[in-house]
């Protein structure tokens, strides 16, 4: 406890009645309330100690024992001025003492504050690199994610392009068939035309054929009814003079021609029906062949378009 803890001067006074009660051998507690006090609190409790003694010296004036009293309290003021000098020699030499163990408490807190602001730096490089290690591994696993899913994908269009190969070979192999079959048709349109054209001109032979005999016909008719009226009025003749009919040894055989007519005209009837179905599929052909461009679906769902014009 250092001198200016407050001991009040009855506590000093209370302390005087305790050593006088002690005798020679006072109690510590008593000496250490008298030694802690400050000066002015210890002369107040001395005073208020010698006022006390005064007012008890006319009490025990008669007594025979204020001798002693007054002997004990001047040797309790020497001992207290004593004690007094002692504690402020020791307090001076404990400052002086205490001085450079301040001064290196000093040093040592502010190395100490030093200490932790390097460990607080530390501390925070050391969360920042943490957290850049984080940074990196997260990037590592975006990295092998991503890696992952590029050679998953490149699997995927492996496959993907194994199947546009199938595809393209099914493909080719239809526009192969496609082109064969073009050609087949435009062989059997080429036939067609040139059967066409046969039959066309066929046809033109015996429609002249026709007129010819038509005419050949119409003048036998013709020569017929002449020779007809020409034997009319011979027989008419003959009739009216009584000869008897000549015979028809020379008239033209008109049954015979108009078979050949008949027949004639049943080949062109045949002919024009044949020129007709070869006429359809000819059209048939142009249809097909009018189209530039077939669509051949694949087994996916794919378009390709063809152009054939070609």
């Amino acid at each position: 406890m250092s001198r200016t803890t407050k001991v009040t001067p009855e506590a000093i006074a209370a302390a005087v009645v305790e050593i006088e009660r002690g005798g020679n051998k006072p109690t510590v507690q008593a000496v250490q309330t008298i030694c802690h006090g400050s000066t002015d609190v210890v002369t107040k409790g001395l005073k208020s100690f010698l006022e006390l003694r005064e007012s008890a010296r006319a009490s025990l004036r008669d007594s025979g024992v204020f001798e002693a009293f007054d002997v004990l309290c001047s040797e309790f003021h020497r001992h207290v001025q004593t004690v007094t000098v002692e504690g402020d020699r020791r307090i001076e030499d404990g400052l002086q003492k205490i001085g450079p163990t301040l001064a290196e408490r000093d040093l040592a807190v502010a190395a100490q504050r030093e200490a932790e602001a390097a460990s607080l730096t530390l501390r925070t490089e050391v969360m920042h690199l943490r957290s850049e290690l984080q940074h990196r591994d997260s990037l590592v696993a975006q990295s092998r994610t991503a890696q992952i899913l590029s050679s998953e994908q490149a699997r995927l269009a492996g496959v993907e392009l194994t199947k546009c190969q199938v595809v393209l070979q099914q493909t080719q192999l239809q526009l192969k068939e496609k082109k064969r079959e073009i050609k087949d048709t435009l062989r059997r349109t080429e036939e067609a035309v040139f059967q066409q054209r046969l039959a066309c001109e066929g046809q033109l032979l015996l429609k002249r054929e026709l007129a010819a005999k038509e005419v050949e016909l119409r003048n036998s008719r013709n020569g017929w009814l002449e020779m007809t009226g020409a034997f009319e009025s011979k027989g008419l003749q003959a009739v009216q003079s009584g000869a008897p009919e000549t015979a028809d040894n020379e008239t033209p055989s008109l049954s015979v021609q108009s078979s050949e007519v008949t027949s004639l005209r049943a080949q062109v009837d045949r002919l024009t029906e044949k020129n007709k179905a070869l006429a359809d599929e000819l059209q048939m052909a142009l249809d097909l062949m009018g189209e530039q461009t077939q669509k051949i679906r694949g087994r996916d769902g794919q378009t390709i378009d063809i152009d054939v014009s070609a």
